[in-house]
């Protein structure tokens, strides 16, 4: 038996299993240890970050083609397309734009209504992602730390007094058992229900206390001659409590049941019912007369009195106080149960008189002796009455001064209780499917009326509904709250109710013995003995579930809600999916229908290492490869070398090109070169001009990286205009000799207007001298 409040020692589920408070879908449960679920909380967040990023290039794959155009727009619409294509995220989006806005606020046309739907929607999409991130980590609490306790020992206790070698171990194993439990079940009781403060080992049970009402002012449970007060009385009720809401036996609503607790408590008149007897040994007692002592159920035999006790006078208190230990209470205790209406002989111990008992519940005596306790002051309770001063003031050593002391009104004082117990189909608690509200015996679930096995593995699992006797019978005067101000043999003044506060803790002990008793029985118990000898296993599938589906609260592990857990990873995995496959999708579709859209190609030219491509390719640099597809890596021919950096202006850097590409025979790559130095050539146009093309001297072996953008021009045969390769066209009003107009760099091929000539890299001229061509 695990002790109360410590949840590490009791073994639990990991895995699969269905938390029926939740119900069948969503309380699907996976249940790990802290570090399995703080592993799994780390992946969720990844993941959930990772289909971010494809629901971010989905989106932008979207929009980029939504905006797609064949007609010549300005730069922003460029970096734009550019930034949807490229960005890896909706953070890396979000930055970019933010940067294109603030770069082309005055350059492009209405910038900002062109870039807030984008910056709105890559905003919403990070934050809501992150957001996303946070919940997921949400599904490992959303169910709570309700966990099951899976034991190899689950059972209940159970022994047969026919069996003489039973009856020799119940006194060195049962016994014992039974008090650390009683006694477990009190301390849980002062820490958790006491004490509405206290939080420390209240944690185990699914509930920290069970609800109950308290009627303080209540009627006298027998007939008005019995009791001290007709209205100062004490009933508890705890209404209905649902095994599986309230004690945590998880299960589907068919399998619910509601128990039901009902304690009425009075202190009972004693005068006329008790009496003086003098033995041989010339000890006096007292005897009281509520009934006949009931020696063997089986027999006829019974004693007269109810209960007897020693008569104490001042004179032999005062003897003893030094040849005795320190006093102490002493509580007796007398049942008779009910069944069916009627007295229960066989499990009665006397016979109540007529009034006291009614049939419709058991009905327990305490009887409470003060023995030497010295009362502080006179006490008005009812059930601790004591006014009879010990004599002369006298120090007590627990004071300071001289104290009057007070002893007890009586030998022993009487309180009656009457017990009433139910037990109801939880689907149906008013429309008779409940057993019959009385004793303890009555709470018999064969006697409901469906009468099927569910009732019986219930009463398997719950055993007989404890009670305040049970809880005097095991704890006896340990169960008085009294004791706490008890000083060696000196009780401090106690107050008017304080029989009631005993009560009180009597029923909470039963309420903590309810929650404790079906948690020990799915955890078995630590002792050997009690599981040879005292351990009843499941036998039935139906008592293998009960034993395998106790819930108890516990922060030591992670539960994660199944469902939640199969829409995370459905939704990422089906965005992630949808990221990988919906380009080529796109592509097979349209390439089976004959389609060539300008907007799928703007989307693969966009791509940043097609945007290299290009810009390579339009300087005529090297032969490329593998260009405008989904995913496509553009090449060129093994050992081809692209263009470098022109660095002289490093406020505008341009890309130059390297004339000479290739390896030779050896292996080797050759110094790259410009063949034609000072020659000047001529073209002519379709009408029959001619334009001249000259070069500045250029000696072989400059350096390709310097800048050669005034090595080649070519003079308009009708114009000043100088074109250059890869140059825009400028107007000169004049040409002198030999000082040719410098043209501004332009990525655009250049053609003149008048005689229709292009000239571009790869433009053939042919000397106009010598008939040879060049490049």
């Amino acid at each position: 038996m695990a002790d109360l409040g410590f949840s590490s020692q009791y073994p639990i589920h990991l895995g699969y299993w269905t938390n029926w408070s939740h119900g069948r879908v969503e309380g699907a449960t996976l249940t790990l240890t802290h570090v399995g679920g703080a592993l799994l909380t780390a992946f969720l967040a990844l993941f959930v970050a990772f289909a971010g990023t494809s629901f971010w290039r989905l989106t932008a794959f979207a929009i980029h083609q939504t905006l797609s155009s064949d007609q010549p727009k300005d730069g922003l619409y460029h970096q734009i397309q550019a930034v949807l294509r490229n960005s890896a995220n909706g953070t890396s989006a979000l930055t970019a734009l933010i940067r294109i806005g603030v770069a082309w606020r005055s350059r492009a046309s209405r910038p900002l209504i062109r870039l807030a739907p984008l910056l709105g929607f890559a905003f919403v999409t990070v934050v809501g992602f992150a957001v996303a991130g946070l919940f997921s980590s949400k599904i490992g609490s959303a169910l709570g730390n309700e966990v099951l306790i899976s034991s190899s020992s689950c059972g209940v206790p159970f022994y047969s007094t026919s069996d003489s070698a039973t009856l020799e171990k119940i006194s060195t194993i049962y016994s014992p058992y039974d008090a650390k439990r009683a006694t477990s079940f009190s301390n849980y009781a002062q820490r958790c229900y006491s004490n509405a403060t206290e939080t420390e080992g209240c944690s185990p049970f699914i509930k920290r206390q069970l609800p109950s009402t308290v009627e303080a002012n209540a009627s006298c449970p027998f007939a008005p001659q019995f009791c001290r007060s007709q209205d100062q009385n004490i009933r508890l009720d705890t209404g209905f409590l649902n095994t599986h809401d309230d004690l945590g036996m998880n299960s589907p609503p068919s399998l619910r049941y509601v128990v039901r607790l009902v304690t009425q408590c009075a202190p009972l008149v004693t005068e006329g019912y008790t009496d003086s007897f003098n033995y041989s040994n010339d000890k006096t007692y007292s005897r009281y007369f509520y009934g006949r002592r009931n020696y063997n159920a089986a027999q006829s035999a019974a004693f007269n009195q109810t209960y007897e006790y020693e008569q104490r006078s001042r004179q032999q208190f005062i003897s003893e106080a030094f040849t005795t230990g320190l006093p102490d209470y002493n509580l007796g205790v007398v049942l008779a149960s009910s069944y069916g209406g009627s007295l229960y002989r066989d499990q009665s111990t006397f016979l109540p008189l007529d009034g006291l008992f009614q049939g419709d519940g058991d009905v327990a005596l305490f009887f409470l002796s003060a023995n030497n306790i010295l009362y502080s002051g006179q006490v008005e309770d009812p059930w601790y009455s004591a006014h009879q001063p010990l004599g002369r003031p006298i120090h007590s050593g627990v004071t300071s001064g001289a104290v009057q002391y007070y002893l007890s009104d009586e030998p022993a004082s009487v309180l009656g209780c009457k017990m009433q117990y139910q037990v109801c189909d939880a689907n149906s608690p008013t429309n008779g499917n409940c057993s019959q509200f009385g004793g303890v015996v009555d709470v018999d679930f064969s006697q409901m009326p469906h009468n099927d096995k569910r009732g019986k593995v219930m009463s398997w699992a719950l055993g007989a509904p404890k009670s305040v006797l049970s809880v005097v019978t095991s704890l006896k005067a340990s169960s008085l709250t009294s004791r706490f101000s008890l000083q060696e043999s000196s009780q401090i003044a106690l107050p008017d109710n304080q029989w009631q506060l005993d009560v009180q803790n009597w029923h909470n002990i039963v309420l903590a013995s309810l929650q404790g008793g079906v948690v020990d029985s799915a955890t078995g118990p630590n002792d050997p003995g009690m599981l040879q000898y005292f351990w009843k296993r499941p036998g039935s599938s139906e008592e293998k579930y009960l034993c395998k589906n106790q819930k108890i609260l516990s922060s030591e592990y992670a539960n994660f809600s199944v469902l939640g857990l199969i829409l995370v990873l459905a939704l990422g995995s089906l965005i992630i999916l949808l990221d990988y496959t919906l380009e080529s999708i796109i592509v097979f579709i349209e390439n089976k229908r004959g389609l060539h859209k300008y907007s799928r190609l703007e989307w693969f030219t966009n791509e940043v290492l097609e945007t290299q491509r290009l810009a390579h390719e339009e300087l005529g640099i090297a032969t490329w490869e593998g260009c405008a597809g989904v995913r496509a890596v553009p090449v060129t021919k093994k050992g081809e070398m692209l263009g470098v950096l022109n660095i002289q202006d490093p406020a505008h850097p341009r890309l130059n090109a390297v004339q000479s590409t290739s390896v030779d025979e050896k292996g080797e790559r050759p110094s790259p070169t410009v063949t034609s130095s000072d020659t000047q050539f001529s073209l002519s146009n379709a009408s029959g001009r001619q334009a001249q093309v000259k070069t500045n001297g250029i000696e072989d072996g400059d350096s390709p990286v310097a800048d050669k953008r005034d090595s080649v021009h070519m003079v308009s045969p009708v114009s000043d205009t100088i074109y250059s390769p890869t140059t825009t066209l400028q107007e000169t009003t004049s040409r002198p000799e030999g000082n040719h107009a410098r043209a501004e760099t332009d990525p655009e091929r250049a053609m003149s207007p008048e005689s229709e000539i292009m000239v571009s890299p790869t433009t053939t001229i042919k000397d106009g001298n010598t008939g040879e061509t060049g490049r």
